[in-house]
């Protein structure tokens, strides 16, 4: 028999989300590279990367590209917490916000709900995927040292 599992979130709220979205510090070292797991083809994802940030909040960078559809998925989430912000890029339709949307903390259990509440980017849906992610860190305040390298030299 299997202990049942469970898992503790320190949910992050919405004031907090908001000092950590506006704080203008933000910023990933290394080259963004998507790799392939066996037997996930055609979906290539980002491996756990650190956004450094100066309130030491444990903030990764995850993401998946599904090369057959050309949907771009790029996920922040807090260590313990959970999800604090994803953009769906061409994906499937989403309730009637169309294929590129983007989740973020609106309500106090969000993280734990996996983010229900999307908006609509429509800014997003149709410039190269490298220009797509450049905006991302824009609005983001993240400045990214590195490069964006999705496979098979897609941009």
């Amino acid at each position: 028999m299997c202990p049942e599992l469970i898992y503790y979130f320190d949910p992050m709220n919405r004031a907090e989300f908001e000092q950590l979205r506006d704080l203008p510090d933000k910023r990933i070292e290394g080259n963004i590279t998507f790799s392939t797991k066996k037997g996930s083809r055609p979906i290539h994802v980002i491996e756990p990367l650190a956004v450094q940030n100066s309130l030491g909040i444990d903030l990764v960078l995850q993401g998946s590209y599904n090369q057959e559809i050309k949907k771009l998925t790029l996920q922040f989430l807090v260590r313990g917490t959970g999800p604090v912000c994803r953009f769906c890029i061409n994906g499937r339709r989403h309730r009637g916000l169309g294929r590129t949307h983007k989740h973020d903390l609106h309500e106090e259990d969000d993280p734990a709900r996996n983010l229900p509440t999307a908006v609509k980017r429509a800014d997003l849906s149709g410039p190269p995927l490298e220009s797509v992610w450049r905006t991302v860190c824009e609005q983001a305040k993240i400045v990214h040292n590195g490069t964006f390298d999705l496979p098979g030299g897609v941009k």
